[in-house]
Parts: C-alpha cells; structure tokens; sequence
C-alpha cells in the first residue's frame, strides 16, 4: 500500500475570510481610539467654557486715598445736624485710610493705641500732632457728648482730607523710590 497516495486538499483561490474577521478588529479598534478622542475634547470644550462662565470680573479695587476722599464728601451733609455722628464717621474714615493704606489694624484701635502705632510709620510730625488733637477732641464729643462748633467741625474735616491727600502722595513717592 505504498503505491496508494492520499488526495490533496483542495487550494483556495481568491478571497479568505480569516482577512475580513482581522479588518474588522482592526476597524473596530480605529473606531474605538477616534470615539475616545472625540468625547475627550468634547468635555474639555465643554469644560473650559463652564470655566470661563464662572469666571467673575472684578474691577481694580481703588485705592485707599480715593475711597477715603469719596467718604469724606458723602458726611459733609452732618456736619450742620449732626456733628456727634458726623464725628463717628470721620473717625471710622481715618482708621479705615490708615488701615488700608499704611498696613495697620486701626479699625480695631483705640485712640491711644492708634497715637502709638502712627508714631512708628512715615508720616510727618505735623500731621501726627494734627492727628492726635482731632483724635483727643473727636472722643470728648463721641463719648463726653461735648458740644462742637461749626468751625471745629469744618477745621477738623479739613485735617482729615489734608492728612489723605498728603499721605498718599508721600508714600506713592516712597514706593517709587523703593522700586527703582
């Protein structure tokens, strides 16, 4: 039975379907990576522009000696009627300007104790000793309720506007100096 030989399997000519099942993986993974790739910049669309909505715009914030000077015009109408709160008001200006402008916790000072903290920045001694007599007279009509003059008032509203004007242009000199 040597002679005897098996019949050969027959040839494939033409298409093979084991290519087809290889494309479509192929296919079906390409299809995979751009599906991915497209909903990833879809959510970093979507989240920049949540971002940008939430995103507020403040305006610069003003500085010290403008606000100060905007408040000081805004008590003028108390100095005629009411000169025990208009006295309150100017004082509450001035701590809140030194407060902002000079780095100072004034808000939460006493007189005294503000006397004391601005005899160690860099203002002049005249506008320390305009500044200690409003302070001394401004709480003996806060809390003694002593009577004030209209002249009083007007003289000590214009230490006060003097003393904004004059300190923020000395200590924006300083930061200049200070930069160069």
């Amino acid at each position: 039975m040597k002679d005897i030989h098996d019949i050969r399997p027959p040839i494939f000519v033409g298409f093979n379907p084991s290519i087809l099942d290889i494309l479509l993986i192929i296919v079906t993974i390409a299809g995979l990576i751009l599906l991915t790739w497209f909903f990833f910049r879809l959510y970093k669309k979507r989240a920049f522009s949540k971002k940008n909505k939430n995103t507020l715009l403040l305006p610069v914030p003003l500085p010290a000696e403008d606000i100060a000077l905007k408040e000081l015009d805004m008590i003028v109408s108390l100095m005629e009627n009411r000169r025990r709160l208009f006295y309150f008001s100017l004082t509450a200006i001035l701590k809140k300007y030194i407060s902002k402008k000079f780095n100072v916790n004034a808000q939460e000072m006493t007189s005294q104790e503000l006397l004391r903290s601005i005899k160690n920045l860099d203002i002049k001694s005249e506008f320390i000793f305009k500044i200690s007599s409003f302070l001394e007279f401004s709480d003996t009509i806060k809390y003694a309720a002593m009577p004030a003059s209209i002249n009083d008032v007007k003289n000590d509203f214009n230490k006060i506007k003097e003393f904004v004007k004059n300190t923020s242009k000395v200590t924006d000199e300083s930061l200049t100096k200070e930069k160069n």
